[in-house]
């Protein structure tokens, strides 16, 4: 059976913490969380268990001290009383060892002008960080990837373009394109596009963000005409496991879209010789006919062997779901994936594990023989 997590809002008179928890919070911390709760209201669910707060003790306290009467809580009253307090104990022991990265933070606040109104964040905390070397150094260290070296061929085809497109999806393979080729192309106008498919990871754009400014990338978010809910939500249905439709519908239009617009451009994909998607599995340059127009397109990682491929990755900042379980930034909902990835959804992203697991229930799955696809999505998901 699948785990229920049911969120709804409740009356805090109803609510109390639960008597086990060994976490206390003081004056000046339930001060910044009502400050918090000012300007971004409630960010995150307070978990209950049988009306007793098993994580989010914090925020409820400081959510009566401001005389609210109800605030938002995800429900697992179903579990077992030793589930509840195993995950109190763990949910307290997890806070206790996150650590500040400071050289992130560091350039988070670079070129800010206006004074901050972050909670807990002022002058006085910032001054007692040691943010150790110069960030744009430690950068430069981190992603100490050489430019690739190209053949005559692709250098005229990159001379001749006018304008470049990365088609920036922030997997590892699109991260480690741009820095193979962005000294080779910087004259050229280069543009990241990054397509928000309505089904991201919540924070993948915050990575991509990041990233370009790091590198002095110019971004530009896209939205396809309608968003993979919109499109598939209709019928209930997943994309189709062998053609993948999903990928020219909501990330290769609205990048021809760009493409169309731009003058004379060439994309620079991630794009790798193991991959089956129709732009990926040529050569390192390509042309790809649609209608009348020809799509010009680079894929440099291409001509990396596993071994060159695996040592330049290595170096890269990485979006940070790689080393929290996942295998890839495909969108949350997309079936076509190992067990791995759906494990790893439910440990980061719970609320958006239960919701595929829903869909699970509720939509349908173009069965083709001799696609493994299918086999592999309804072994994890029937166990649920």
């Amino acid at each position: 059976m699948g785990r229920k997590m049911k969120v709804t809002k409740v009356k805090i008179s109803n609510l109390q913490s639960h008597p086990e928890n060994p976490n206390t919070h003081p004056d000046n911390q339930l001060k910044e969380l009502q400050n918090s709760l000012d300007q971004f209201e409630q960010v995150k669910n307070i978990v209950v268990w049988q009306n007793k707060v098993i994580a989010g003790n914090g925020l409820m306290e400081a959510a009566r001290l401001q005389n609210r009467t109800e605030i938002e809580v995800q429900d697992v009253s179903d579990w077992p009383e030793e589930k509840a307090i195993s995950f109190m104990i763990a949910d307290n022991r997890l806070q206790e060892l996150a650590v500040m990265d400071n050289n992130i933070l560091s350039g988070l606040i670079t070129n800010i002008d206006e004074p901050l109104n972050i909670p807990g964040v002022d002058e006085d905390y910032l001054d007692s960080i040691d943010f150790g070397a110069d960030v744009s150094e430690e950068k430069k260290d981190t992603d100490n990837v050489e430019t690739m070296e190209i053949d005559e061929v692709i250098q005229s085809k990159i001379d001749k373009a006018d304008n470049i497109i990365y088609q920036f999806s922030g997997g590892r393979d699109s991260t480690l394109a741009i820095l193979k080729t962005i000294e080779l192309v910087r004259d050229k106008n280069p543009l990241a596009v990054y397509v928000d498919t309505g089904s991201e990871f919540p924070d993948l754009l915050y990575f991509i963000y990041n990233f370009c400014n790091e590198h002095d990338l110019k971004l530009q978010v896209l939205h396809p005409k309608k968003n993979f809910f919109e499109i598939y939500g209709e019928k209930k249905q997943f994309p189709d496991p062998v053609f993948r439709d999903c990928i020219s519908r909501l990330i290769n239009n609205p990048v021809d879209v760009v493409y169309d617009s731009t003058e004379n451009p060439l994309i620079i994909r991630g794009g790798r010789s193991k991959q089956k998607t129709s732009r990926s599995k040529s050569n390192v340059y390509q042309e790809i006919s649609k209608g009348k127009k020809t799509i010009k397109l680079l894929n440099p990682l291409y001509s990396l062997s596993n071994d060159e491929y695996d040592s330049d990755v290595a170096k890269v900042s990485v979006w940070p779901g790689y080393s929290n379980g996942f295998i890839r930034t495909a969108c949350w909902c997309c079936p076509f994936q190992r067990e791995p990835q759906w494990e790893a959804l439910r440990i980061n992203y719970p609320l958006l594990w239960s919701a595929m697991f829903d869909l699970y229930k509720t939509w349908t799955f173009k069965k083709i023989k001799g696609d493994g696809c299918i086999k592999q999505y309804e072994k994890y998901w029937d166990k649920q």
